[in-house]
């Protein structure tokens, strides 16, 4: 298993405890994310936004359908289910997400709905 791939993993792994702090190290000091309306150009904002997120929610379960790594990207498929405690809703969608590494690093990770 390559470092990109213990990347992944533990990106993964940070979302289903709802850890943005250790979701937001995985990424360089420029990274970016996209996800939703959201658009982020920092690690720092990288943590403020998925801690916003992550403490809304219940629980985070996560199935992956595929993952595809090429050169420095990567591909996700998988199924994100969440129970939001603000709406007092259960959520759940595909989503394919795209990464880009640096450095050893997400440096973008950008998320399509299905």
């Amino acid at each position: 298993m390559n470092d990109y791939r213990l990347l992944v993993d533990r990106a993964i792994k940070a979302c289903m405890e709802k850890n943005a702090s250790r979701f937001s190290s995985l990424f360089t000091e420029d990274g970016e994310i996209i996800l939703n309306q959201n658009l982020c150009f920092s690690k720092q904002e990288i943590e403020e936004v998925t801690h916003k997120y992550f403490v809304s929610l219940k629980y985070v379960k996560i199935e992956t359908k595929y993952i595809i790594i090429e050169r420095n990207k990567a591909f996700i498929q998988w199924s994100w289910s969440d129970f939001n405690l603000v709406n007092n809703q259960e959520n759940s969608h595909d989503n394919v997400i795209v990464l880009d590494f640096k450095d050893n690093l997400i440096y973008r990770w950008r998320e399509y709905k299905g």
